[in-house]
């Protein structure tokens, strides 16, 4: 069974970063058509999908079950947000840490994923580690964006491009600060 080539994991990693804001986007309009305000559940899941569908799609010259990756990843991502919409509906409303949850998110991401790839399990502590600093890193990258655009006033499509980059960088964060456990936790090396 081949490894799982760093590059191509890092690219894939980057491309369902940027291809979860859309679908959170989508996801939040299409809750709100339902009559759900304000709900947070779409960031969890909309970031969920795009990152856990296309990692899948890395990982499927290694043997990986992608369809068990991508649920794994959804589901780990996705629920702190929707703890945090229960609550609220409860009457026990959380302050909105879009932060924090992601960060948790990617913890529980990475449990779930070592049901997807069993060769993770020997090496589990560094995989959850890195996945846990990926995310965080990959939300720092957001916050720095939402800083600098009003610290710095950024206005107009060049402000929009400089918001964009600088938060779509996440995705390379995450990615590269996984891909850096790649060869070690490797099912043919575990």
């Amino acid at each position: 069974m081949p490894a799982v080539s760093p590059r191509r994991w890092i690219a894939h990693t980057l491309a369902g970063w940027v291809a979860g804001v859309p679908l959170l986007l989508g996801l939040s309009m299409l809750f709100e058509a339902g009559g759900i305000q304000h709900a947070n559940a779409p960031v969890g899941i909309g970031m969920g999908a795009g990152i856990g569908l296309l990692q899948a799609r890395a990982l499927r010259a290694a043997g990986v079950r992608g369809q068990a990756w991508a649920t794994a990843t959804i589901a780990g991502v996705a629920l702190p947000f929707l703890v945090s919409d229960l609550a609220r509906r409860l009457g026990l409303p959380l302050p909105y840490l879009v932060y924090p949850f992601a960060a948790i998110g990617g913890l529980l991401a990475s449990l779930l994923q070592l049901r997807a790839w069993p060769g993770l399990r020997p090496r589990a502590r560094g995989w959850i580690a890195a996945s846990t600093a990926g995310w965080w890193l990959a939300c720092s990258s957001v916050a720095l964006a939402d800083l600098l655009s009003h610290r710095l006033h950024f206005v107009g499509p060049a402000g929009a491009l400089a918001y964009l980059a600088i938060a779509c960088s996440g995705g390379l964060l995450l990615g590269m600060a996984t891909a850096s456990m790649l060869t070690r936790l490797h099912p043919n090396r575990a």
